[in-house]
């Protein structure tokens, strides 16, 4: 069995504003996810959750504490290291999609390889595309999509620069249930077929449960790893 754990999150803390406006969003959590790893986190809204997900993805800093992608301590990357490092080692799955509606299905999902300059592996594209059966897709615009299907579209384009983590932030939080069912089960099958590790928070247990594991967090604080 793998033990190696690519993502370590030690003691972090996370404070917005100060005096009597002073939040402690994290509260010194401590963490680790090991490489291959399927992990939901759950909580209500406001537990802290959304703001550790943008901490472990680079997107927001934290004010005390670290993060070790794959060794790497981002803290000490500075802003364009930072964008490099989470374009190739992270793929970011948002609730609202965040597709660009002036762009295709097929430029959209290319999108990330463009920004970076880099290449995509024809063979990958049409594999991902395929299974998420997207391929009669691929010319249409996000508006004439699903609410299921652009979630597959932000799905493919979080996976075409080969990310080692796949980072899910309420995947399902738009979706019916039909639908949620659909999204975790691709989620559950990049895992087997791509070994990517995938972060995903929410608020849905009967999302979380299809998980490898569980972790609970409430007013910042983990309840448990």
């Amino acid at each position: 069995m793998n033990t190696r754990n690519i993502v370590m999150v030690d003691n972090l803390h996370k404070i917005y504003g100060s005096g009597e406006a002073k939040t402690n969003a994290l509260n010194g959590i401590s963490m680790s996810v090991k490489e291959g790893e399927f992990v939901a986190i759950v909580g209500t809204s406001g537990s802290g959750k959304s703001t550790l997900l943008h901490i472990i993805g680079g997107i927001d800093n934290s004010s005390e504490g670290k993060v070790l992608i794959d060794g790497v301590d981002i803290s000490e990357l500075s802003e364009n290291e930072m964008i490099k490092f989470r374009r190739d080692k992270i793929g970011y799955i948002y609730q609202d999609y965040n597709l660009i509606p002036i762009l295709t299905v097929k430029e959209n999902i290319y999108l990330p390889a463009s920004l970076s300059g880099g290449d995509v592996e024809t063979d990958y594209y049409d594999q991902i595309v395929e299974e998420l059966e997207l391929s009669e897709k691929e010319n249409v615009f996000p508006n004439e999509l699903s609410g299921g299907q652009q979630q597959r579209v932000a799905i493919a384009r979080a996976l075409i620069n080969k990310p080692d983590i796949i980072l899910a932030d309420e995947p399902t939080g738009n979706l019916d249930k039909e639908n949620s069912e659909k999204v975790v089960n691709l989620l559950k099958r990049i895992k087997a077929n791509h070994k990517q590790t995938i972060i995903l928070i929410t608020h849905d247990y009967n999302v979380a449960k299809e998980a490898d594991r569980i972790i609970r967090i409430e007013d910042g604080k983990l309840e448990n790893e």
